[in-house]
């Protein structure tokens, strides 16, 4: 990571002045997630592609799993740091009191570092964006790119990305379904705001699918139970590496 490097004007033929970036080295420690199925060899008998089948599954809880970890988790122990997490980035209440105005997306924007509003999207859940849409009297601040829309009917798509193929003041916006969308709660992270590339994601290995030829009952002595296991696992793990370079909206 690297911060700024400070610019100055100096008179005819003086020395520079040291203006150098701070630098650092993030550590990141990669995790280990699992998931389990167990499988009777009557089945494996019956429905050969069972494991193929399993490994599509597998993919979804992977990605279940970690949208939601990358948007809540706690970033204890083993789990990743959310982005929605209370001192993620750097935070922006709303203007109001438990109330959430369309204005408090603009109040967001200002208070970004132009540096990091160069590549900035907004993060939010599909609820979200639906409530503000509604606040959105005007028609100004959704749309789709090229496109305008009638107030409220911007109308986030359903993208197996997550861009909802829609903007909010001209930045794109994805959806996170786990992050709250309750716009009135007190102390509620409702949008996170800027350069995504200040949350970082760390992926060791990819996804690893094994069987386990022989299940047995876990006594003493066991025996088999004419079942084979399916296990899944990979590694990685997510944090934000800089809290300014994006800003979370927070009920007031």
């Amino acid at each position: 990571t690297v911060g700024a490097i400070t610019a100055t004007y100096d008179t005819e033929a003086s020395a520079a002045t040291e203006g150098g970036p701070t630098f650092g080295q993030p550590d990141f420690t990669v995790q280990t997630a699992k998931a389990f199925a167990t499988i009777s060899h009557e089945t494996l008998q019956d429905r050969t592609d069972i494991v193929d089948e399993l490994s599509s599954l597998f993919g979804e809880a992977k990605d279940t799993l970690e949208e939601n970890q990358f948007t809540l988790g706690t970033g204890a122990t083993v789990y990743p740091f959310g982005m929605f997490r209370t001192a993620a980035f750097t935070n922006q209440d709303t203007a109001t009191n438990d109330t959430t105005a369309i204005t408090d997306l603009t109040l967001v924007e200002s208070v970004l570092p132009l540096r990091h509003r160069m590549n900035a999207a907004w993060f939010m859940s599909r609820s979200t964006q639906r409530q503000l849409e509604a606040l959105d009297t005007t028609g100004y601040y959704f749309k789709r790119p090229g496109q305008y829309f009638a107030a409220g009917s911007a109308i986030p798509q359903n993208l197996a990305t997550g861009n909802t193929g829609t903007q909010a003041l001209g930045y794109p916006i994805w959806e996170v379904p786990s992050a709250v969308s309750t716009l009135t709660t007190d102390g509620a992270i409702i949008v996170v705001f800027g350069d995504p590339r200040n949350y970082v994601i760390v992926d060791r290995l990819g996804m690893s699918v094994e069987v386990i030829a022989n299940m047995t009952n876990g006594a003493t002595p066991s025996f088999p139970t004419m079942q084979r296991g399916v296990l899944c696992y990979w590694r990685n793990t997510a944090r934000p590496i800089n809290a300014d370079g994006m800003r979370s909206l927070s009920v007031q």
